[in-house]
């Protein structure tokens, strides 16, 4: 069995919790600009993919990759 110096044991935690506190502030961030700050519903709507029965029809099953696209542009 490995142990792990002093040092090299805080290097490992504090790596973790930098990755923990990076993924809140971007999942923070990502959540308020998509549903409260910075989407309207109707590019919320354009970004949602076909129905089966909408396809069966003859929409596109990529019409929502346009949307998706501008949106993370």
């Amino acid at each position: 069995m490995t142990y792990l110096s002093g040092y090299e044991e805080i290097n490992q935690i504090v790596t973790l919790a930098s990755f923990g506190a990076t993924w809140a502030v971007l999942a923070v961030g990502h959540n308020l600009a998509d549903h409260v700050l910075g989407q309207t519903d109707h590019q919320a709507d354009g970004k949602a993919a076909p129905l089966k029965e909408e396809v069966d029809k003859g929409v596109s099953a990529r019409r929502g990759w346009g949307p998706c696209l501008r949106h993370v542009a």
